[in-house]
């Protein structure tokens, strides 16, 4: 069954945008969203990044947290930003541990994608520039996402999130956050390796930051993270910066040793807890004091189109 949206409400937004609110159902389930499009851009189609919340999240409170729609507003992206339902899970985080969540058909990597194919087609969107990023269980889902429906988002961005199907229950997940991968334990690369872009937060409590080494690893084709630092195919650059508000980072940059095509990057956040770094000031999970996470995303995403 195709999927449609129903209630759909529009209203004018800042920077001259719009903002569309609604329910998508198809055969998978619905969930409502809030789709953030930016002002016309001389004729050409907007690309599109899905944003995932993290738990105890909403839409609205995930676009505020991230300042995404702004960055978004002059780069020619459009957002959306599904919503999940207490029912299907009542913490309200995207079941990413899950097995009938892990897989391409029949669980939310299939509505998401659904959602987002929907959206290209109803607003005329560009097919060529799509994008997904997450916070914490949505960067998890996000990364799942790249392993279940690699034909659909182009690169991908995780902030203090997991890799892809790293646990296969709560318990386990709750380990995983807590603890990162076991000793031994490896994680199936992604079937098709993407470029990520990963933030983490090096005092964070809630996810461990060992986890964000793996989402790298993860996605350059790796079992483990350890040949990321000596592999003959990487050449690694690391930055040391400091944002405007004082807040310190490093920044490690992966390249292709044959190509010099950036692959991936890694900022660790100093001194940063579970908080999404350049946010809104005043939010749970929101740190403005750091680099602004929505726009380097956006830049990283720009250089890796279809």
């Amino acid at each position: 069954m195709p999927g449609h949206c129903l209630d759909v409400t529009t209203h004018a937004a800042p920077y001259g945008a719009r903002l569309e609110r609604a329910i998508f159902r198809d055969a998978e389930g619905e969930r409502a969203y809030r789709l953030f499009l930016p002002a016309a851009t001389g004729g050409a189609p907007c690309g599109l990044v899905l944003m995932l919340h993290g738990c105890g999240q909403n839409a609205e409170e995930f676009a505020l947290a991230s300042a995404m729609d702004e960055a978004a507003a002059g780069c020619g992206y459009a957002v959306l930003y599904p919503e999940q339902s207490t029912r299907a899970n009542g913490l309200g985080c995207w079941n990413w541990y899950e097995p009938r969540d892990q897989r391409r058909e029949g669980g939310e990597p299939a509505l998401l994608a659904g959602m987002t194919r929907a959206m290209l087609k109803r607003h005329g969107l560009d097919a060529c520039r799509v994008h997904v990023a997450g916070f914490s269980a949505g960067g998890a889902m996000a990364a799942l996402l790249m392993a279940t429906w690699p034909e659909v988002f182009a690169s991908f961005g995780v902030h203090s999130g997991l890799a892809c199907a790293g646990a296969g229950d709560l318990f386990a997940a709750m380990r995983l956050m807590h603890q990162g991968p076991a000793p031994g334990q490896r994680l199936a690369p992604l079937p098709h390796p993407r470029p990520v872009i990963v933030f983490q937060g090096d005092e964070d409590t809630q996810v461990n930051p060992l986890n964000a080494l793996w989402i790298v690893a993860q996605a350059l084709g790796f079992e483990r993270p350890e040949p990321l630092a000596s592999h003959a195919d990487l050449r690694l650059r690391l930055e040391e910066g400091e944002a405007s508000d004082g807040l310190t980072f490093t920044r490690t940059i992966y390249r292709d040793s044959a190509t010099g095509v950036e692959r991936a990057e890694l900022w660790r956040l100093h001194g940063v807890g579970h908080a999404w770094s350049g946010g809104a000031p005043g939010l749970p999970h929101s740190e403005p004091r750091g680099p602004q996470a929505a726009r380097e995303m956006l830049r990283f995403f720009a250089a890796h189109a279809f």
